[in-house]
């Protein structure tokens, strides 16, 4: 009998291309599979009909408000539950307050080290109990 291997999905919302496929080849040599949406409808979409375990987003991009769907993925019942972590050039207090208010599980500032993200990720998904821990 074969076993099921789920595979790890992520949400990426970055605008920034070379971060985009860097931090997608990085997932992905870590067995997740990166979905990157173009829009909110788009966002919803694959959120509505995958089986996302954790979003990552860009705080600030001209064509998603990535603060708006985290707060409204909080409100949901049926997202609520899925870890948001926000990645942002912005280091000001009260933006990193205000990320954190509206639902976000972790925040890094731009430049950080993939393998902050990475164990960042790696613990939220197991404090949400999916145990992917490398």
């Amino acid at each position: 009998m074969k076993s099921q291997v789920k595979v790890k999905q992520i949400l990426l919302l970055e605008d920034d291309w070379i971060l985009k496929h860097t931090l997608c080849k990085a997932l992905a040599q870590r067995d997740y599979h990166c979905h990157t949406p173009q829009t909110t409808e788009e966002a919803f979409t694959l959120l509505n009909k995958t089986d996302i375990r954790l979003v990552v987003a860009d705080l600030k991009i001209g064509w998603i408000n990535t603060l708006n769907l985290c707060q409204m993925m909080k409100r949901s019942k049926q997202f609520s539950h899925i870890p948001f972590i926000f990645i942002s050039g912005a280091s000001e207090e009260n933006e990193i307050k205000k990320a954190f208010m509206n639902g976000c599980n972790d925040y890094l500032t731009k430049p950080f080290h993939i393998s902050e993200l990475m164990a960042a990720i790696e613990t939220l998904l197991a404090i949400n109990g999916y145990q992917y821990l490398v």
